[in-house]
């Protein structure tokens, strides 16, 4: 505390030396009068309360999102230096920064970048100062932005209402001259498969600019053209039809010279087109058998031989998914990936059938669809055919180092994915390990895996990003070198590099060629896409060395991808061997009637049976091998079988078995499950970025969903997550969520109890929220973000020295106010009690 004017205390002590010197002031000594008087020399003193130390803290917001990061990155240090110099002695910043998460506190030369940039939450950042932000010192925000938040203010202004925390604002957008954005994109909610339907897109701008636009379906360009501005808007209208029910993404790009923001010049939407349930086969085979006999039988197959095709949204009103001999390389991640929702949680049927790129052999082991399937692929040591010579090739470039979302480095995951590989190996197993930037690095050397298992583990575990490219030739040679001096077993190099940042291939066709002619194959997991600048360099170098290609943008995916390949090479477990069939006594399980069985197989993929499984056939040899096997997993059902129906080791399965075609219609009958109930109504829908579900029933359903009320999940990158109804009215249920920028969901409803003992499933989806909203400029979302800067007592501003001495919050709080309210009551409390004669009584 201190005192402005103390002088004025000592009227006090004046006064009671009077009061004692002259009776007539005898009256001053009364207690009330003189606390009052007391109480009026302590107003005029004017007292303080310190509040706040001596000093500022200057919290900058740093926008690194997709939309501001470059500027940020190329800016931040000298915006910093320059706060530095202009600061006072107590004063500190605390620099930070963020887009869709807070990121870690800015140290100058190094650009430091939360890891998911598509989206920009600017409440976020300024909720977060607020709780990290010490109430003992003056508090000032600094936010560096383009504005444009993909987060609502709505809650922000109320915050900051109860703080003295004034908001400064640099914007960092870039000027609208010349700007186009894709403001709309969407179509009618009641496709048809077979009937057209019509998508709509709005595109705004300045001026009567021209552009070219550019329309896909999936990987595939449908329509291009030009069009041209008037009156700042375009409406691009395109007409289409697709043939066979599912979702479909389409895509538009526009594209004008000198537009000074690309990040608005895309868009994306899901077309969920309805026209019955169906029944999915993904085969390579022209004819398919299965096909053949599904048709036959009445089933509404769409059989899919073009991979590329395949998507989380070609599940859409899929009754039952069939894989029939395709080796999990081929398909795309997302699919495959997308199938252990589809069957636990959408109630889906997946079937499984058997031959060399099938089950282990086929890449399956570890999967997510492992999880859901009735038969186990591990292999048992005892079973083990041959030993394995693996010399792992591992990228350790630049590129390695950069943080993917959870905050792992791309390195680490592949450390992870190395690491379980050391895992997988087994007796008389050999393995080497080469970390490769510009030359190959011997990380662990060429031994047998089970004695040193924990030596190489803790080694591939401590591999790091050490700059630089990597040098493909460069590494191949020096695995070869040391491979090509073990002449037992098999011989498998697994290179793993960035789709974008592979160099110095050198003569890798001829050294490939010495490689298998010495039986050596070689993979590659490449971190990227195919569009990226080396995929095609990568895709030749597993197809010359007679392996496969795994291509993916999720780095979180890299261990999984790891296992893959590994048990694929050491278990290749396809016997190809003929063997008996032996019927198990229960096939009334799952409610065959009188079928003939095959008297034996050409083939089979060895596995074993799971716990819980119906064993439906089994071979005739000690091992007894499921050759079919059946179970319920969670919502839907799964069956596996394990011997090809269709090409190589099929002969007497397709030519003498005369109930094929019965047998499996039969089995995909019961696979498919009961039909949805069709007097309900799920209405879903993406607003943004949020997600919105209305379910409608009919007044008949009223005591079923009484008993059993719906339920509501999405499967995202991160899980499994339920989301909460609210009973509008009788016969309707809604319920939202907020999406994360590019996170594609799918989902499913669940309710009421059908006739096996479960509920009714009702899938949908998929949605993936575009990040046009990063880019995308808003009115009104601008107008929120001045009124709260106001409101806080900030503004925008051009030069940032000044910060320091705008908005400046007061350090001391007066006393003089509350010591005059309190001087007013006791004087008026004294007269009052003096006119009463209480004091006079007394």
């Amino acid at each position: 505390m201190r005192l402005l004017f103390p002088e004025w205390l000592l009227i006090l002590p004046a006064i009671l030396l009077a009061a004692k010197f002259f009776p007539q002031m005898n009256l001053l000594k009364r207690p009330l009068r003189l606390l009052a008087i007391a109480l009026l020399c302590a107003a005029l003193a004017q007292p303080q309360w310190r509040t706040l130390q001596d000093g500022t803290d200057l919290w900058v917001l740093a926008d690194v999102s997709d939309s501001c990061k470059e500027k940020t990155n190329a800016h931040l240090d000298e915006w910093l230096k320059i706060l530095d110099a202009s600061r006072g002695n107590d004063d500190k910043i605390i620099p930070l920064t963020f887009a869709n998460s807070i990121g870690q506190a800015h140290a100058v030369g190094q650009n430091w970048s939360p890891a998911e940039t598509a989206g920009t939450r600017i409440p976020l950042a300024l909720k977060n100062v607020l709780v990290k932000s010490d109430p003992a010192r003056a508090t000032k925000i600094l936010l560096f932005s383009d504005g444009i938040s993909t987060e609502s203010f709505a809650g922000t202004a109320q915050i900051f209402s109860e703080t003295e925390t004034p908001i400064f604002f640099r914007n960092l957008a870039a000027k609208d001259s010349g700007d186009l954005q894709i403001s709309s994109f969407r179509a009618g909610d009641n496709a048809i498969a077979g009937q057209p339907f019509l998508l709509e897109s709005e595109i705004t701008g300045t001026g009567a600019t021209g552009f070219d636009y550019e329309l896909a379906r999936g990987n595939d360009v449908i329509a291009k053209g030009k069009s041209r501005l008037r009156g700042g808007r375009a409406i691009l209208r395109f007409s289409q039809t697709a043939n066979t029910a599912g979702a479909y993404l389409y895509s538009l790009k526009i594209f004008s010279s000198g537009d000074p923001v690309s990040g608005n010049n895309s868009a994306k939407y899901w077309v969920n087109v309805n026209g019955g349930e169906t029944v999915l086969l993904v085969t390579g085979y022209v004819p398919d058998p299965l096909e053949i006999a599904l048709r036959t039988h009445g089933f509404p197959v769409v059989a899919v031989r073009d991979f590329t095709k395949l998507s989380a949204g070609t599940l859409a009103h899929c009754r039952a998914v069939i894989l029939n001999n395709v080796a999990a390389a081929d398909l795309p991640r997302n699919f495959l990936n997308a199938l252990k929702f589809y069957v636990e949680e959408q109630g889906g049927g997946l079937m499984i059938c058997g031959g060399k790129n099938s089950f282990a052999a086929g890449g399956y082991f570890d999967t997510r669809v492992a999880d859901v399937l009735p038969v186990s692929m591990e292999m048992k040591q005892e079973n083990r055919r041959l030993a394995v010579n693996v010399a792992l090739v591992m990228d350790r470039s630049g590129s390695m180092g950069m943080t993917v979302p959870g905050g792992m480095t791309k390195m680490a995951l592949a450390d992870a994915g190395a690491a379980r590989t050391v895992e997988l190996l087994g007796h008389n197993d050999r393995l080497s390990v080469l970390a490769v930037d510009t030359e190959p690095h011997e990380i662990v050397k060429f031994a047998p895996v089970v004695p040193n298992r924990k030596a190489m583990t803790e080694a591939v575990s401590r591999i790091a990003s050490s700059g630089g490219g990597i040098f493909v030739y460069a590494g191949l040679s020096r695995a070869w070198e040391i491979l090509k001096e073990n002449q037992n077993g098999q011989k498998h190099i697994i290179l793993f590099a960035d789709a974008g940042d592979s160099e110095e291939p050198g003569d890798y066709k001829n050294l490939i060629a010495e490689m298998l002619q010495n039986r050596c194959t070689l993979s590659v997991i490449a971190l990227g896409s195919e569009q990226d600048c080396d995929a095609p360099l990568l895709k030749d170098i597993a197809k010359t060395g007679d392996g496969r290609i795994f291509f993916t943008n999720e780095a979180r995916e890299l261990p999984e991808i790891f296992a893959q390949e590994i048990v694929t090479v050491a278990n290749a477990n396809f016997i190809e061997e003929k063997r008996y069939w032996l019927d198990t006594g229960r096939m009334a399980e799952i409610g065959f009637g009188k079928i003939e069985t095959p008297a034996f197989v050409d083939g089979y993929n060895f596995c074993y049976a799971r716990e819980a499984a119906s064993v439906l056939a089994i071979t005739d040899d000690e091992d007894k091998t499921p050759l079919v096997a059946a179970w319920q997993k969670g919502a839907g059902r799964s069956v596996a079988v394990t011997f090809p129906l269709a090409g190589n080791f099929s002969q007497n399965v397709c030519t003498t078995w005369a109930d094929y075609a019965p047998y499996f219609s039969t089995l995909i009958q019961w696979l498919a499950g009961t039909p949805k109930p069709d007097d309900v109504l799920l209405k879903s829908q993406l607003d943004g970025n949020t997600l919105r579900l209305a379910f409608y029933y009919p007044k008949s359903r009223e005591e079923e969903i009484r008993g059993n009320a719906p339920s509501a999940k999405i499967e995202t990158e991160n899980g499994v997550r339920t989301l909460v109804w609210e009973r509008v009215r009788p016969g309707l249920f809604e319920t939202s969520m907020q999406l994360e920028s590019r996170e594609r969901v799918s989902g499913v409803v669940a309710f009421g109890n059908n006739k096996q003992g479960g509920a009714h499933q009702i899938a949908f989806g998929p949605f993936e929220p575009e990040n046009r909203a990063e880019w995308t400029k808003d009115a009104r979302m601008a107008a929120e973000l001045s009124a709260l800067i106001t409101k806080t007592g900030g503004k925008e501003i051009i030069n940032l020295a000044e910060v320091w001495e705008l908005a400046e919050r007061p350090r001391f709080r007066e006393l003089r106010d509350w010591l005059l309210v309190a001087f007013l009551a006791i004087f008026l409390t004294e007269i009052f009690l003096t006119r009463i004669g209480f004091v006079a009584r007394r």
